[in-house]
């Protein structure tokens, strides 16, 4: 518009860009930087030690400054490990997107088991140093269970409290339209995602999934006007692939797809977290817990992206044009390495918030009076991290999301597709939102945006509506922490001063 190329995107003849790309892999880091000192200053500044340093006369910003700062810079250097993981997720794209022969193009060059080796050791080594001289510099305790809890033989489970698990009670009626306004901020964005998976499983049976193609566009006398790609007009709503298979179509097919997969793998990753953390709490010693979260750590140095690449190469893509596994098989193994590899960071962080609920004394104190091991855990534990599981939930729902995107732009298909030797793009097996990204590259240089733009909106506002139900949850959590947080100060209050009138 000015005339003037305030940055360049793009590099001819050798020339290497730095600028354009160290900033667009900036934003996102800077962003979630950003909430996360605001929360955690939030947090930090509801504490009692606050409220005391100001009734002696310091000032907010003093406080804030010589007091709270210590405490969250801590806090953020030790959750900074996600947004470091998704940074380096994102970085591979960049390259990709920007031409930038970085750690992505000497992998393709070299897809060997030394090549691939030297590549994930160059990126972990760097980082995991880091870390580790910074953990040991604010020396971060170690959360294990407590050793009272540990001495106690509690049985698994007893008849008689099982019983009592399912015993009816009688509950207070409440209105559905209560429980709407009272969730708000986590229904729309609930109505939202159920709106449109319930678009794309009706055109299935109405329709049968059907996409049209259209190569060559004419007018009424008969001329070509066009041909694929098309863009968006009257005739062809958001226009064609350079196939000429209608994007519309496509987005009302892979909608359901995309949503499913996503739910499945969350909740796969959620659910085997739990499982697997409560042998971690109740069963393993400290040596192997201690193994554990040295695993969990160490997969935050390692790109989730480039991890899921080198696995999921050899299976889903065909070179040969034909496929050795079937449709659903290479489905399940897509679903199992999207699981699998997280488990181990869910399996630490849901077993670490066991081993916090395991402390409390009235925990411990229904283990001493003869509870199962099951009746603890429903009846005392899952109260105590339920809402965190949800918010865990919802956020690796968003990660999910983030990594098709990522696996969409290096052609790495949901459900594989095939090479042929005389075309040269992919042949997706079944039409999902992430492969319609895979032109990205393509689209930059030839400025046919039309191409990616739906698909990037419904991933951004799939990504925006699981995210706003995350942030539900953790302001939901937040005001139960809060409003918990007031009844132990006020209980406090009042056994002080019912100790000092007993004294007297």
């Amino acid at each position: 518009m000015s005339g003037y190329r305030i940055l360049s995107f793009y590099s001819l003849g050798g020339e290497v860009i730095y600028a354009a790309p160290v900033i667009c892999l900036s934003v996102i880091p800077t962003i979630l930087f950003y909430k996360l000192f605001v929360l955690l200053f939030n947090q930090e500044m509801g504490e009692p030690y606050v409220e005391l340093a100001r009734s002696k006369g310091l000032s907010k910003l003093e406080v804030l400054l010589r007091h709270c700062t210590s405490n969250v810079l801590q806090s953020v250097f030790f959750q900074s490990k996600s947004i470091v993981w998704l940074t380096l997720s994102s970085l591979f794209i960049i390259e990709y997107l920007f031409g930038i022969p970085g750690i992505l193009h000497y992998l393709r060059n070299d897809f060997t088991p030394k090549g691939i080796a030297y590549i994930l050791l160059s990126i972990f080594i760097p980082f995991f140093l880091f870390y580790t001289i910074g953990e040991n510099t604010v020396k971060k305790g170690q959360r294990e269970k407590s050793v009272l809890f540990e001495g106690l033989r509690v049985s698994f489970m007893d008849s008689l409290q099982w019983k009592n698990l399912f015993r009816y009670k009688t509950k207070k009626r409440v209105s559905i339209f209560a429980l709407l306004t009272q969730y708000m901020n986590i229904t729309i964005p609930l109505m939202i995602v159920f709106c449109l998976l319930s678009v794309s499983v009706a055109y299935y049976f109405f329709y049968d999934d059907h996409v049209e193609q259209i190569n060559f566009l004419y007018d009424e006398t008969g001329s070509l006007i066009g041909r694929s790609p098309l863009p968006p007009s009257s005739s062809v709503l958001l226009g064609t692939d350079p196939h000429g298979y209608s994007i519309f179509q496509q987005l009302l097919v892979g909608t359901k797809y995309t949503i499913v997969l996503t739910l499945l793998v969350a909740t796969v990753r959620v659910f085997g977290g739990y499982v697997f953390g409560f042998v971690y709490a109740f069963y393993l010693k400290a040596k192997w817990r201690k193994a554990i979260n040295s695993i969990a750590d160490g997969m935050h140095f390692l790109p989730l992206t480039l991890l899921m690449y080198i696995l999921l190469l050899p299976i889903l893509i065909a070179y040969s044009g034909e496929w050795q596994t079937t449709l659903w098989e290479r489905l399940f193994i897509q679903v199992f390495i999207l699981s699998v590899l997280v488990l181990p960071i869910t399996t630490s962080l849901i077993g670490n918030e066991m081993n916090e609920a395991i402390k409390k004394e009235y925990v411990q104190n229904s283990a001493v009076m003869g509870g199962s091991l099951i009746w603890i855990v429903l009846k005392h534990i899952n109260p105590q991290i339920g809402r965190k599981l949800w918010l865990y939930w919802a956020q690796h729902i968003v990660q999910v999301l983030q990594t098709l995107v990522h696996l969409g732009v290096l052609s790495i298909f949901v459900g594989g597709a095939i090479n042929f030797l005389d075309s040269p793009r992919l042949s997706r097996e079944i039409y999902e939102l992430s492969g319609m990204i895979s032109i990205s590259k393509e689209v930059f240089l030839t400025k046919q945006l039309w191409l990616i733009i739906p698909p990037l909106a419904i991933f951004m506002l799939l990504i925006f509506c699981f995210q706003k139900i995350a942030d539900g949850i953790s302001d939901k959590q937040l005001q139960s922490g809060g409003q918990k947080k007031r009844r132990e100060i006020k209980w406090s209050y009042i056994t002080r001063n019912l100790a000092k009138r007993t004294t007297k």
